[in-house]
């Protein structure tokens, strides 16, 4: 956090203070998901270290499921006009290649 504050100084100070306003409050916000992504791991360390932990591949394909859904259910709020943003295939490909790239770096990975 204190690099990222480093690294934004002279661009906050260069600014105007509406868009340093909206500079600040990115850099709280990407530091929250750094503390939710950092108790997320220890609480993931903690359910497979427990006695009646799920396998790994099931665990991993719940936790796809869950990505998942929450992916979709966010998804209208990539832009406020996505029904003229992007087209019914381009659409089609984005579901096929997350899906892909889901497989791959969640399932895969945790067999290899």
């Amino acid at each position: 956090m204190i690099g990222v504050a480093i690294v934004n100084v002279a661009t906050i100070s260069a600014v105007d203070l509406a868009a340093s306003t909206s500079i600040i409050l990115g850099i709280l916000a990407s530091s929250v998901a750094l503390v939710i992504w950092i108790i997320y791991g220890l609480v993931n360390a903690a359910v497979m270290r427990a006695p009646d932990a799920p396998s790994g591949l099931q665990w991993t394909g719940l936790q796809g499921i869950g990505a998942a859904i929450g992916s979709f259910l966010l998804l209208p709020l990539a832009s406020f006009d996505l029904a003229d943003t992007v087209s019914g295939s381009e659409v089609l490909r984005f579901v096929g290649w997350a899906l892909v790239m889901g497989l791959a770096g969640s399932w895969l990975a945790t067999w290899f």
